[in-house]
């Protein structure tokens, strides 16, 4: 998971938790961090709080039709792809426990996408390195 406060919690165990308990679903949105939360993570690479105003899937999804930068995940595709889904609801208030599942879709998608970039940037990171050790060797 992107956040280190949802180690503990996984999105099948907060799925279990919001649906046993759908009135704290809007509290969990509000606070991502708390029980059931993982599920409304912001759509950073981390997970975590986003420099710009939002970042979480249901308000990318209601700015749908803004270019507002700060209104976007990490990545342009991921971006549209998030505002392109209709099963996401643009309004807190509307999520209910039929779209959970969703939610948990999109978190493990994103857990995949900041995994996939995280390998990218490491393995960028050692071809520099091993290009900086074999020009020693070789020079």
């Amino acid at each position: 998971m992107r956040m280190e406060s949802f180690e503990n919690e996984s999105y099948d165990d907060a799925l279990a938790y919001l649906t046993a308990h759908p009135e704290k679903i809007r509290k969990a949105w509000d606070l991502p961090a708390g029980q059931g939360g993982c599920l409304f993570a912001y759509a950073t690479k981390d997970g975590g709080f986003p420099c710009g105003l939002v970042g979480c899937l249901t308000m990318i999804r209601l700015y749908r039709n803004t270019q507002d930068p700060n209104v976007s995940a990490f990545g342009p595709e991921i971006t549209q792809a998030i505002r392109d889904d209709e099963r996401l609801p643009d309004r807190p208030a509307d999520i209910t426990v039929e779209h959970l599942p969703v939610f948990a879709e999109w978190q493990r998608r994103l857990d995949d996408l900041a995994e996939l970039e995280q390998r990218r940037t490491a393995v960028a990171d050692s071809s520099c390195q091993l290009n900086d050790n074999l020009r020693g060797v070789f020079s």
